[in-house]
């Protein structure tokens, strides 16, 4: 769904842009649209990380051999959520550490892609 409205954002953005239509009554729509396309495609991105409670949980085992595909489960079912609280405290917690900053860089590439 965030990549749905990223995408629908990114048109809205693009048709406002050509028609010169970058503020109505003093509110930047363009700068709101573009804040709205990035937070969409990082929650999009940040939702594939196949760990916890995430969409990724379920998306990643359609891809593993039927084996590997168990094992996943059972040890993402135990540990996932403790791995994701994890990785987001080791990104808050430890300077220059950041285990989602790949999201960012990618969303970027995303909306110039469309822009």
């Amino acid at each position: 769904m965030n990549l749905l409205l990223g995408v629908g954002a990114a048109f809205l953005f693009s048709f406002l842009a050509k028609n010169n239509l970058s503020s109505i009554a003093g509110v930047p729509l363009l700068e709101l649209l573009y804040l709205f396309i990035f937070i969409n495609f990082n929650l999009c991105l940040f939702n594939l990380i196949p760990l916890g409670p995430l969409d990724g949980n379920s998306v990643l085992p359609h891809f593993l051999p039927v084996d590997l595909k168990i094992r996943f489960q059972h040890w993402n079912y135990r540990y996932g959520s403790q791995a994701l609280m994890g990785l987001v405290m080791l990104s808050l917690f430890l300077p220059g550490f950041s285990a989602f900053s790949w999201i960012t860089s990618i969303s970027k590439s995303m909306i110039n892609g469309l822009l």
